[in-house]
């Protein structure tokens, strides 16, 4: 084999191990074509010389660029990361159009801004509804009642402090996927959190119920007072108290011991 058919092959090669792969197809079609644009060369000297006079010079390196961004826009796309997709897709359309964009900075300071936003927004998205869970959990603890209310208008806070709304982010898809609930489950908790924040919260009501089943069973106990007792001598009788020691070493090198205590009741 020829060294120009050597270099025949590379490229065709390329181009085939890009095609396998959905993130490489911009590489995989300009590969084909360099293959196909140096078949009628016969040295590899020669190959060169054309490639580097035609616009297929830079050619390679743009499509890399291409498939970069181009899997970049699909990731947050997939993601619903809809501000994401817009940054990425407007930086490949910008190298599409003119190859030296390619060398240009500043898109990384969006994206850093925006995925910034994003861990804030979940961060406090979620601690909404964890404390709106806690809310509808706790029925009797006052202060813990207080102090969920205060995560729950901490987190409100924290959405609108970052420029959106608590309405806006629960119809993101993106956030919507953070929440463990079904939509009947999430629709509640967008419905309801809002309101829970500064709501007073009546526990009379738990109270009296559990006041009332406490006297219930005092009852009970009380009217077999005697039993009781006797029933926990018997099994007192029988019990041991006991303790493990842990007895350092007299030196550096030396083991821990331990001993077991136990002595009747």
């Amino acid at each position: 084999m020829s060294t120009i058919n050597q270099v025949y092959e590379l490229y065709d090669l390329m181009a085939r191990r890009c095609r396998a792969n959905k993130h490489s197809q911009h590489q995989a079609k300009m590969y084909a074509e360099i293959r196909d644009f140096i078949k009628d060369c016969s040295s590899v000297d020669e190959s060169m010389v054309k490639i580097k006079n035609s616009k297929y010079y830079t050619a390679a390196a743009h499509a890399l660029m291409l498939d970069k961004f181009d899997a970049y826009r699909q990731a947050a796309r997939e993601n619903k990361q809809q501000e994401l997709e817009a940054i990425y897709d407007e930086r490949y359309k910008e190298i599409e159009a003119d190859y030296m964009k390619s060398f240009q900075t500043g898109y990384e300071k969006k994206v850093a801004a925006i995925e910034k936003k994003e861990s804030n927004i979940i961060s406090a998205f979620t601690s909404a509804y964890n404390a709106y869970i806690e809310l509808l959990c706790t029925s009797m603890d006052k202060v813990k009642i207080s102090q969920l209310q205060r995560d729950l208008k901490r987190a409100y806070d924290d959405i609108t402090r970052v420029g959106e709304t608590f309405e806006g982010v629960a119809a993101n898809p993106f956030y919507r996927e953070l929440i463990p609930a079904n939509d009947t489950g999430f629709k509640e908790f967008i419905e309801q959190a809002p309101a829970l924040m500064n709501e007073r919260i009546n526990t009379s009501s738990d109270e009296a119920e559990i006041q009332k089943e406490f006297d219930e069973e005092w009852k009970i106990i009380s009217a077999n007072k005697d039993k009781i007792i006797s029933i926990s001598e018997g099994e007192m009788s029988r019990a041991k108290l006991s303790a493990a020691v842990a007895v350092p070493p007299k030196d550096r090198r030396g083991k821990y011991t331990y001993e077991l205590i136990e002595e009747e009741v």
